[in-house]
């Protein structure tokens, strides 16, 4: 049992820990959390930030293991103008040991979890599949068929989640503006791709969503990254 000036000192190791593996250059809206996440009976220590420029930016998450001293980071640092993007997990955070702390970082980065695509994020893995180059066209380089089903029923906006995946989906999904890090296995790879459906829209009042051209059959909105159609009660991206 730690008494309360040890349980204290504890704490106070802890965050002088964490500053000296951290840098703190460009980092803003800075917040730190010290408990025993892992329930473990040692305190551990959890650090969220902001950091970034005009074109590129993110969210960092970085935890202490308060019993081993190693540290995990999570972030979704990127390019602003991605519309989705992956995020890899280490292998020693991907360890069933680790799990508290993988789910305590999930719930301070990422958006809320879906199972399954919604249609228009469905189009965007299909389309990385099915795609085909052409070469000497003068008016299209790439035609992609990914076969997109009609859906039944009103139009329903995306909204900003993040899915599982891992493996080959992962992999063939997977960009980054940096270099890969030294431990990706390719086969093993666990991870989440995040949607940013946001940037459809320039504003919550939905006049992103504008109807470009229609006929006696269909109608044709756009967004600000996309296009879907209407026909009677059916629609498709």
């Amino acid at each position: 049992m730690i008494n309360k000036n040890g349980s204290n000192i504890q704490r106070i190791l802890a965050i002088l820990l964490f500053f000296s593996i951290s840098h703190v250059f460009g980092q803003r809206d800075l917040k730190i959390n010290i408990d025993d996440f892992n329930n473990d009976k040692v305190i551990d220590t959890l650090k969220t930030f902001y950091e970034g420029g005009s074109g590129f930016g993110g969210r960092y998450v970085q935890i202490v293991n308060g019993k081993t001293n190693e540290m995990y980071e999570l972030t979704n640092d990127g390019c602003f103008c991605d519309i989705k993007s992956t995020i890899l997990i280490p292998p020693k955070l991907a360890k069933k040991e680790n799990a508290r702390f993988l789910e305590i970082m999930i719930t301070r980065l990422l958006p809320k979890k879906r199972n399954n695509p919604d249609a228009s994020l469905d189009w965007m893995i299909k389309s990385a599949y099915a795609n085909v180059s052409l070469k000497n066209n003068p008016f299209f380089n790439l035609i992609i068929d990914p076969q997109i089903e009609w859906i039944q029923g009103e139009f329903k906006a995306p909204e900003n989640y993040y899915m599982e995946i891992e493996g080959d989906s992962l992999m063939q999904l997977y960009s980054t503006p940096y270099e890969a890090p030294e431990w990706l296995d390719a086969k093993n790879a666990k991870g989440f791709l995040i949607y940013y459906a946001n940037k459809h829209y320039r504003n919550r009042e939905g006049d992103s969503i504008r109807l470009s051209d229609s006929n006696a059959t269909y109608k044709v909105y756009n967004t600000s990254h996309g296009v879907y159609v209407q026909k009677e009660n059916t629609y498709k991206w």
